[in-house]
């Protein structure tokens, strides 16, 4: 409980949903709570140790109405920018703030909070593996081609580790989710020359797999199936669609007999298939969908009905 804006003071309660009693875990003064482990032991959260120039801070609060985020800003001609130019300018200037920020865990059964990381990068999207309570991977925030930006951490401080090297210049990744196996982190890697990839890291064995996306898939955001047999998209501007995606891997025998094949990149393709049709909807409210734990539904959130609210949209039966 507590209030939202600039992720001030809060509360942190927990409920029993079947018999309603409600237990007070720890005071929060500052930051945001974005995790819960596997175990039930953990809730894992970053905060900003020092407040960003008032400047940077005004920007991103979202409209009641429509549940966008707001940015603004002029161009060298003086000329007002675009939302997604705005929102550019902003995310580089916060970056460039380097506001000492933290990650931290809490206990929840005594409320004892343990720091994980301190760190003047931009820590954001901080995300514990759905299997392993001891492992997090987190984000250093900020436009992407300007920052290594998908990592691993345990909830003690150690084994730090980037899970995407850059290899061309131009290359950016992000978006990264645990898969529901708990150790495959998937993420949107774009390349020059407009390639883009869904890939996958296995952070035990260090597998790879690539997933071509292709004209038509681009999305915001993606997310598996609790089966991990598919995935979904969110859709953009190019293609305003909720959509499920079925992986392809390339199991042919070039593919397989290649030397070295297991230690190198698996690649495949994705089939589309599309579930509901948002070309109404306006993507400065990202709809940030996600599979139902029993893979029949995708919930997503949307404005186009004017004004944003909660969808689900039902998943078509496995091949």
């Amino acid at each position: 409980t507590g209030g939202t804006e600039n992720e001030g003071p809060s509360v942190i309660w927990s409920v029993d949903l079947d018999t309603g009693k409600r237990r007070r875990i720890a005071e929060l003064p500052g930051g945001r709570i974005e995790s819960i482990s596997a175990d039930d032991r953990l809730l894992a959260g970053h905060v900003e140790l020092e407040p960003p120039p008032p400047a940077i801070a005004a920007q991103g609060r979202r409209d009641p109405k429509t549940g966008s985020p707001s940015y603004s800003g002029t161009g060298p001609d003086g000329r007002p920018l675009s939302f997604a130019q705005a929102k550019a300018q902003w995310m580089a200037a916060r970056l460039a703030a380097g506001v000492p920020m933290e990650i931290f865990t809490i206990d929840i059964q005594t409320g004892a909070r343990r720091s994980v990381t301190r760190s003047k990068d931009w820590l954001n999207h901080v995300q514990f593996s759905p299997k392993d309570p001891t492992l997090l991977m987190y984000c250093h925030e900020g436009p992407w081609e300007k920052v290594d930006r998908i990592w691993t951490i345990r909830t003690d401080g150690s084994a730090r580790t980037k899970v995407h090297q850059r290899r061309f210049q131009g290359e950016i990744a992000g978006h990264e989710y645990w898969a529901p196996d708990g150790r495959t982190i998937w993420y949107d890697l774009i390349q020059p020359q407009g390639v883009r990839w869904l890939a996958g890291h296995d952070v035990v064995s260090g597998a790879r797999r690539w997933l071509r996306i292709g004209p038509g898939q681009g999305s915001y955001h993606y997310s598996s199936a609790p089966d991990g047999r598919s995935f979904s998209g969110d859709g953009n501007d190019e293609g305003k669609y909720i959509s499920l995606f079925h992986p392809r891997l390339d199991d042919g025998a070039r593919a397989s007999g290649t030397l070295d094949a297991a230690a190198l990149i698996a690649t495949g393709t994705l089939e589309t298939e599309r579930l509901a049709d948002l070309s109404k909807h306006d993507y400065t409210l990202e709809p940030n969908q996600h599979f139902t734990p029993d893979g029949k539904w995708l919930v997503y959130r949307s404005n186009i009905e004017g004004k944003p609210a909660i969808y689900a949209v039902e998943v078509a039966k496995p091949r």
